[in-house]
């Protein structure tokens, strides 16, 4: 059946589906007895949720469940989860969620080995409403307040009041703004009572709060809270409870907090908090009269530690015994780690660290982490630094403004051996003295200040170059074209079949058939077979060095904008276009640049039509370089989906103004390429000038890349059609 599809599909990259078995009901007989089940009911036995759920119901664990619009516990109602269980939810934003209201009740009852998932189907912020639940416990706003989401009524008197339980609960993509004030969160707890359990839930890529407590008396114990958009936990209303365990991470920039409390202060309490930031920004922010109390706090790469943003008095806030300090980083040990979260399977794997800031307590660093140096580390008396065996740090290259310091009555602990010894040096140290730059969001202001990488001039003026030695905007026009050409032919991945098979001896009763059990004829059950596409994860990355400037830039901005253009017709494909180069940034160093170009995950077509014309090549093919700055944000971005890297590019991997010779860009570029192999990314490399197939670069390129090496010309998309259907088979074919 798969191949069928592909060979009707013959088109670019996207020709591939999948199988998904849903079997609608157990392989015992149904038996019924008496009337009819509600629709509600009914719609949830078939795998669908919505509505009002006004009687207790248990979920099958081998049911994947649709949930297409507003799903509602009623008062005195329970919906039990089983372990294992799937929800899926429509991209339906604020239409879209889970609710139970003030005296209903939840059992969500996952396992370390066999969580419960709630997620949309691209795992995108802001796809979806969340987890709300309403409680009878007290609060500020008062008793039966009006919840800004849903409008559903809370509070109480009833501290103890027990809304059920939560154990090993996934939940992603959530956040849909309801207006300009208000989103929904992953999990949103309205004076929800002590009586409550909730343990072990992870928070993934929310568009507004990972988890938010408006009142209440509720603990939780065990969270995992992955770039959450705004706070990752906030809190509210009085909220008087405590959170046990706690790893916080960003990794995507513009993030709000760590920590936000607003309102009067009921001095809520955080035991053994680790966080963690690849993009610096404010760990822990207080607003009006709010604080807490908080042991175990262990900070990592914030530019800021403590926000009292409405000039509340430090004293609401103790860390660690003592009133809270922001001039101090509270980069302590880390009592919690990622891998106390082994269960929630998340993709974010931090290799670098920044070493920044002022500690007063003692810190262990990680040896498995590089530390990056890029201003001044203080220990202050009473701080203890200890350097496990086998740590690098690595400092900025800023003179007298990047130091380590150890001031009187601090200690340091440098802890080498002669086989595996502390190595500290500046980033000249090895081939990574060229700064590797990534560029996450290319926007005007990027563009018009990097004249060697855009044309800024003309983008400045308003008006397009149409010079053919860089000008990419005939590249543009016909990609568009081309690309929805390839689009209507997509369009049946937005499809899903199902076949009912029906006069079988296992499944669910078919009640057409119930008749004929009196004839001994056991032949009356029936199977529903969905067929569903399988979701992928694509990034494109573009040789922008000099040598591919005029037709050689042009062809291949046609490709990446044809794929892009065509997957936004369709469901269950996330592109990315990324360029690579190097510019001359500083002085007569030059510099690796990576820039994220595009992302139908946050942009739209309309952004390349606006600036993929400014686009221009310059410089050097730093290939293996740009592949290692970018490998951890292709891993985290494709969120488990299939992962396929695409590359264009004209030639072998070159030296560097600062590193010449000093390294075989040949060798590190096959090493990166087979690192991202192993890591389950499906490589496919084009070179795109088919007449050196026969000479040295093209022997280079089929050194690196192995067997997906294609010589191709990017003006003739066939060819690349079928060596990337031929990749698409096989994969279909794996799972």
């Amino acid at each position: 059946m798969k191949k069928s599809i592909f060979k009707t599909l013959n088109i670019v990259a996207f020709c591939f589906a999948t199988l998904t078995f849903t079997n609608c009901g157990s392989d015992e007989p149904e038996i019924i007895i008496g009337g009819t089940d509600s629709e509600i009911i009914e719609n949830l036995k078939s795998g669908i949720m919505n509505g009002n759920l006004d009687e207790d119901f248990t979920l099958n664990s081998n049911q994947i469940y649709n949930l297409n619009a507003a799903f509602i516990v009623e008062p005195g109602v329970k919906l039990t989860i089983p372990a294992g269980t799937r929800i899926q939810a429509l991209n339906g934003g604020t239409s879209v969620y889970i609710a139970v209201l003030k005296g209903g009740q939840i059992d969500i009852q996952g396992t370390e080995a066999s969580p419960v998932f709630m997620a949309s189907a691209s795992g995108n912020p802001g796809d979806w409403g969340g987890l709300t639940i309403c409680g009878d416990a007290t609060t500020t706003a008062g008793a039966n307040a009006e919840a800004e989401v849903g409008g559903f009524i809370y509070g109480g008197t009833n501290d103890a009041d027990n809304s059920g339980s939560i154990s090993y609960l996934v939940i992603e993509g959530t956040g849909a703004q309801i207006n300009a004030d208000s989103q929904y969160n992953g999990v949103s707890l309205y004076a929800v009572g002590a009586g409550t359990t909730i343990n072990n839930v992870a928070i993934i890529n929310g568009k507004d709060d990972g988890i938010e407590f408006f009142g209440g008396t509720v603990s939780v114990n065990n969270l995992f809270l992955e770039n959450n958009a705004d706070d990752s936990i906030d809190w509210t209303e009085g909220w008087n409870g405590t959170v046990e365990n706690a790893y916080i991470t960003h990794t995507v920039s513009g993030f709000s907090t760590v920590f936000e409390g607003d309102k009067d202060n009921r001095n809520p309490k955080f035991n053994n908090i680790t966080a963690v930031s690849t993009v610096g920004g404010t760990a822990l922010q207080f607003k009006k009269e709010s604080g807490a109390t908080i042991t175990g706090l262990s900070l990592t790469g914030y530019d800021v530690s403590i926000d009292m943003k409405d000039g509340g008095p430090l004293a609401n806030v103790v860390i660690e015994g003592s009133i809270a300090d922001p001039s101090l980083s509270y980069t302590g040990t880390a009592l919690i780690t990622a891998a106390d979260f082994n269960w929630v399977n998340s993709s974010i794997s931090i290799t670098t660290l920044p070493l920044q800031g002022t500690i007063a307590s003692k810190v262990t660093l990680d040896a498995s982490i590089k530390y990056v140096l890029n201003s001044s580390y203080i220990v202050k008396a009473g701080g203890e630094l200890v350097i496990p065996a086998g740590t690098k740090i690595e400092a900025k290259a800023d003179g007298t403004a990047v130091y380590i310091a150890i001031l009187k009555g601090g200690k340091i602990d440098i802890q080498g051996t002669e086989n595996n010894p502390v190595t500290t040096g500046s980033l000249g140290a090895n081939i990574f003295n060229v700064d590797c730059i990534v560029i996450k969001k290319m926007t005007y202001a990027v563009m018009c200040h990097m004249d060697s990488i855009f044309d800024s001039y003309n983008l400045k003026k308003g008006r397009e170059n149409t010079s053919t030695w860089y000008g990419p905007g005939k590249g543009v026009i016909e990609g568009i074209i081309l690309g929805k050409q390839l689009g209507k032919k997509l369009q049946l991945r937005n499809e899903e079949r199902s076949l009912k098979s029906t006069r079988l001896n296992t499944g669910k009763i078919d009640r057409r058939l119930i008749s004929q059990l009196g004839f001994q004829n056991a032949n009356v059950f029936h199977r529903i077979v969905t067929d569903r596409y399988k979701n992928f994860f694509i990034h494109i990355s573009i040789d922008a060095s000099g040598s591919m400037s005029g037709k050689r830039f042009r062809n291949a901005i046609k490709s990446a904008i044809a794929i892009a253009q065509a997957a936004s017709m369709t469901t269950g494909i996330r592109v990315q276009i990324s360029l690579r180069g190097t510019s001359n940034m500083s002085g007569n160093v030059e510099k690796t640049v990576t820039v994220y170009a595009y992302d139908s995950a946050t942009d739209k077509i309309s952004k390349i039509k606006k600036y993929f014309p400014y686009l221009r090549c310059y410089g050097c093919t730093p290939e293996g370089l740009s592949f290692k700055s970018i490998l951890p944000y292709i891993k985290s971005d494709a969120k488990g989906d299939e992962c396929i890297f695409i590359n264009y590019s004209d030639g072998a991997p070159s030296s560097v103004t600062g590193t010449a010779y000093s390294y075989n860009g040949v060798k590190f570029t096959k090493k990166v390429v087979n690192e991202m192999k192993e890591l389950g990314i499906n490589v496919l490399s084009y070179f795109i000038d088919g007449k050196a197939e026969n000479g040295w670069a093209g022997k280079y390129f089929k050194d690196m890349y192995g067997k997906n090496a294609e010589f191709i010309d990017t003006s003739n998309l066939t060819q690349i059609s079928r060596s990337m259907n031929n990749k698409f088979l096989e994969l279909s074919e794996s799972i």
